[in-house]
């Protein structure tokens, strides 16, 4: 491979990579870091890998003379890895970097290092964006843990050594350089992350290694800021409990989008991605599991048909008041309850009613179901007269506490949701129907979908002449969309998995007012925008795309 080409010169650079299993991984980071003429040395310290790390880096090594191995006998931590690297190292400057990142390119390596080696900062961090959702979170949310990072070596001797065990050594040098008041820059690293805990050893094992984690960065925090104390081990209530939640939070976010393979497959775009036949439609009908899904995957559409005199009406199924943390974040409340998921609910249902009236939809034409948010799965697949009504975890209601629902004395029952839509589809007759895609990951979302179509099924059977269009959205798929980014340039594709033969996907062009419009709408969803901004956001683009569905068999057994 020819060196990355650069501009400058500066001090030397040595490049240190702990590595403890990553045969897998390896490769990649050092087959970019050999295109980085800048670097004197990459080292690479194997903390006592039992798979072919060592193997990995022997082969690499025998192509650049400035990749070499140092093997540790045992597992002694990250930590004590950076340590061995950095006596080492014969440079001044030194880049620290994780051996399991993906999507890493020269021109990253570059950037971390210039202010450095220019003496514009004495340390940098290497922040993910627009590459995965949880890591982009994580990033967003604790800056200093970053491992991605090029300092002053000079800094190494002031890092307490005992706090920088485990877990702890990115907080350990982060207070150091607060203390020796560093000039430090943050470098965006776009398109990179890697795959968390949860990924590596399942979602159980990943929470215990997360807590395991967090209490190493908490005590690594308190010894790095006062060396010179004995550590007592004290008891924290409070602290513990917020630990805690932040585990079981930080674990669930990062287990649900960490099925995302290591190699995406190859994207294959349809033969033909036709503009979708909206000019024809006189009433359309959108399906919205959860408040925000109507806007991202149809608030162009929603726009669009509104221009044409089309009459259009959204029915959002639940109300989103089953985010386990959002009281946390959205309320500051500690008090977590019925009154307060309660209160959620009310507030998306007001930010959705606000998101219409940007697009031009009347308050009158959006329904409100009101059923339990997470629960729509189990509603389908339970036994719709022996198993419910359900009960709601979060707002222990078994029917409706809503004053905006189209149905309060509706139970939760699976009979009840198929009630709601067959009377819905029956009065509005919507000759175009928007749902979310079957193959979305998300339980509410394939659930909410089934019951729109099982009802227009049954339509269909009792009147003839009743066919509709159909078409779905996708929201939560990996890879989809392609990155995450708050400026969405790049068209819509569909995902790779859901483009083969036998698929038909459609676009949907957006006007730049009503991608302005759009992306509007998506900001009036405040408590999403906290939560999940840069999802949402990815979504305001020039274009929507859906693929056609057909009208399944009402084969669905109902009691």
């Amino acid at each position: 491979m020819r060196p990355f080409n650069h501009s400058f010169a500066h001090p030397a650079v040595t490049a240190i990579i702990p590595a403890y299993n990553e045969s897998e991984s390896l490769g990649r980071v050092l087959d970019v870091l050999s295109q980085v003429a800048r670097l004197d040395q990459i080292i690479v310290v194997d903390d006592g890998s039992q798979d072919d790390t060592t193997g990995v880096v022997r082969q690499r090594a025998a192509l650049d003379p400035r990749v070499h191995l140092i093997q540790h006998a045992s597992n002694r931590g990250k930590g004590q890895a950076i340590f061995t690297g950095a006596s080492a190292a014969q440079t001044p400057v030194l880049l620290l970097l994780d051996a399991d990142l993906v999507n890493l390119k020269p021109q990253h390596v570059v950037d971390l290092i210039e202010p450095v080696l220019s003496g514009a900062a004495d340390m940098t961090l290497g922040l993910f964006r627009a590459g995965r959702l949880n890591t982009d979170l994580a990033h967003r949310l604790t800056p200093w843990l970053t491992g991605q990072r090029c300092l002053k070596a000079d800094l190494i001797p002031h890092i307490v050594p005992e706090a920088a065990a485990g877990y702890g050594f990115e907080t350990a040098l982060t207070v150091a350089a607060r203390q020796r008041r560093a000039r430090t820059r943050q470098v965006f690293l776009a398109g990179v992350w890697h795959p968390p805990a949860e990924f590596h050893h399942g979602l159980w094992k990943g929470v215990g290694r997360r807590a395991r984690m967090y209490g190493q960065i908490l005590r690594a925090w308190r010894m790095a800021r006062h060396p010179h104390v004995r550590q007592k081990r004290k008891k924290y209530p409070s602290l513990g409990i917020g630990l805690s939640l932040l585990v079981l939070l930080s674990s669930l976010v990062f287990w649900g989008r960490s099925n995302i393979p290591w190699n995406d497959p190859p994207y294959t775009a349809p033969a033909q991605m036709s503009p979708l036949p909206l000019a024809g439609a006189q009433r359309v009908l959108v399906v919205a599991p959860h408040p925000d899904d109507e806007t991202i995957g149809a608030g162009g559409l929603i726009q669009a048909a509104l221009t044409q005199r089309s009459q259009v009406r959204v029915v959002i199924v639940t109300n989103g008041d089953g985010q386990t943390f959002s009281p946390l974040v959205i309320q500051k409340s500690l008090e977590v309850g019925a009154e307060e998921y309660i209160r959620m609910g009310e507030q998306r249902q007001q930010e959705s009613l606000a998101a219409m009236q940007t697009l031009g939809l009347p308050a009158q034409d959006v329904i409100f179901l009101s059923y339990p948010d997470r629960g729509m799965l189990p509603l389908w697949n339970g036994n719709w007269v022996e198993d419910c009504p359900r009960r709601s975890p979060y707002t222990s209601a078994t029917r409706s506490p809503y004053p905006l629902t189209f149905n309060p004395n509706a139970a939760y029952c699976g009979q009840s949701v198929l009630d709601d839509f067959s009377v819905i589809l029956a009065d509005f007759q919507p000759d175009l129907i928007i749902v979310p895609h079957p193959a979305d990951k998300h339980p509410d979302h394939r659930a909410s979908s089934d019951f729109a179509l099982l009802a227009a099924s049954l339509l269909h059977d009792r009147q003839a002449g009743y066919q509709p269009e159909i078409w779905g959205y996708l929201v939560h798929y990996a890879d989809f969309p392609e990155a995450y980014d708050e400026k969405v340039t790049q068209p819509l594709q569909p995902p790779a998995a859901l483009s083969g033969p036998g698929t038909q996907w459609a676009s949907l062009t957006l006007m730049p007012s009503q991608t302005a419009n759009k992306n509007t709408a998506l900001h009036a969803y405040t408590s999403q925008q906290a939560l999940l901004g840069q999802l949402l956001n990815s979504f305001a683009g020039q274009d929507e795309v859906f693929a056609r569905l057909s009208l399944p068999a009402p084969t669905r057994a109902i009691p």
